[in-house]
């Protein structure tokens, strides 16, 4: 994708950070650009930040999971919002979802996962992009929900009836794409999302999220930090 043609505003936005070139250009092997099959992340990202933060407040308030499932499976939807840190300012805004095979460990358990829907404001001008980064074997996304056992602190005594054990869980999760930039070639872009289920049996999960432009050098051209959330 070239995006010499691009008006000014909107090629400096996609430039200050390669993740809103997303337009019918990604293609990390699991999915054709711009498509594909696959779960996702459908419908419209949060009109406003405010509605942003409200979804992520009601996450952040519900108590961290301690009885994560061990079986079965659920695809998790949300959002997540990232401020551009280096190479331009703004914020995106983009829809997330996942599924997760709780019976599986670490990569294995994270599949389908799909990043789309780019809405924001980059270096003053509104953007909107198509397309999608996905999940898949080239950056390995994890998945824990081992048991933990409650160990009482020295001279304490457990009432009677006290748990001896907790199954929490947490996760990070990769999902990447290569885009066509006009000024750095051929790059690829990666979001990484990792946080701590909370609710019963893991109903939500949040934390940060970091998204790299990153050209064939490794080195992070633009960046972009953050947060999200996702609920099953």
């Amino acid at each position: 994708m070239d995006l010499k043609n691009w008006p000014r505003g909107v090629r400096a936005g996609a430039l200050a950070l390669g993740a809103v070139a997303l337009a019918g250009c990604v293609n990390n092997g699991t999915a054709t650009p711009g498509g594909g099959t696959g779960g996702g992340g459908g419908g419209t990202p949060p009109a406003t930040p405010a509605t942003y933060q409200a979804n992520l407040d009601a996450v952040q308030a519900l108590v961290p999971t301690s009885d994560m499932p061990v079986s079965g499976s659920a695809t998790y939807t949300g959002a997540t919002r990232l401020d551009i840190v280096q190479g331009g300012t703004g914020e995106l805004y983009g829809d997330v979802s996942f599924d997760v095979d709780f019976a599986a460990a670490n990569n294995a358990a994270i599949s389908n996962g799909v990043a789309n829907n780019w809405r924001g404001t980059v270096d003053g001008q509104a953007v909107a992009f198509n397309g999608e980064l996905r999940t898949g074997p080239k950056y390995p996304s994890s998945f824990n929900n081992d048991e933990q056992p409650i160990v009482a602190p020295p001279g304490v005594i457990l009432p009677p009836g006290t748990p001896t054990s907790v199954r929490p869980g947490s996760a990070s999760i990769a999902l990447y794409g290569d885009i066509d930039d006009a000024n750095a070639g051929n790059s690829e872009v990666l979001l990484t999302l990792g946080g701590n289920f909370t609710g019963p049996q893991g109903q939500a999960i949040h934390g940060p999220a970091q998204i790299q432009q990153i050209t064939g050098t490794s080195v992070a051209e633009r960046a972009g930090a953050g947060t999200w959330y996702a609920e099953r």
